[in-house]
């Protein structure tokens, strides 16, 4: 798309791309197109979230260290609450 401009000063027109802002911020399919990219983004980053802290968990220092910064305990005790989980949702 190539920009309109003024003769006098070679500026680029702002009011052709207000408009089409303008008409995209009013179009109903592009509201609903909007809220799916949103929302499968946001699914996506969580679940990179919940993986990333999952893996900093089990990979991270306090393995070596022997210690549980955020109280989740031994290993065993976070393997059968998983287990639980596992078992409860099937």
């Amino acid at each position: 798309m190539e920009l309109q401009s003024e003769k006098r000063s070679g500026t680029p027109r702002i009011e052709p791309n207000r408009e089409a802002i303008t008409a995209a911020a009013n179009n109903k399919n592009l509201h609903k197109r909007r809220y799916r990219l949103a929302k499968f983004s946001s699914d996506q980053l969580a679940a990179a979230a919940t993986e990333l802290d999952l893996l900093g968990r089990i990979v991270g220092s306090d393995r070596v260290d022997g210690t549980s910064p955020f109280g989740d305990g031994s290993d065993e005790t976070v393997a059968v609450s998983v287990l639980l989980r596992i078992e409860k949702s099937a």
